[in-house]
């Protein structure tokens, strides 16, 4: 399971806790479970330690927030979806 820091505490969040937050922002939106890829590490974890040490940089945004601002600008910036996803929404 391949796990983001994201949080401001940087606590790890799952991709599919990712996907049931994106689903509660978009109910129409499907999940489609996939085998994990070969040699894909089991629990990994982003670790920003170092950009906080060189840059100064901390998340300034829980998930839920973040997740909830990137859709609103998605709707205003629709040409920032490929088309090859597009493709794919209307196929489902």
């Amino acid at each position: 399971m391949l796990l983001l820091s994201t949080r401001k505490d940087c606590r790890a969040t799952s991709i599919r806790q990712v996907a049931d937050l994106v689903g509660r922002h978009c109910p129409g939106a499907g999940i489609v479970e996939t085998p994990r890829p070969q040699g894909d590490p089991l629990g990994a974890c982003a670790d920003i330690t170092r950009m906080r040490q060189v840059l100064g940089w901390a998340p300034q945004l829980g998930i839920e927030n973040g997740i909830r601002r990137y859709l609103k600008w998605l709707e205003r910036t629709p040409e920032a979806i490929p088309a090859w996803l597009h493709t794919e929404a209307r196929a489902a």
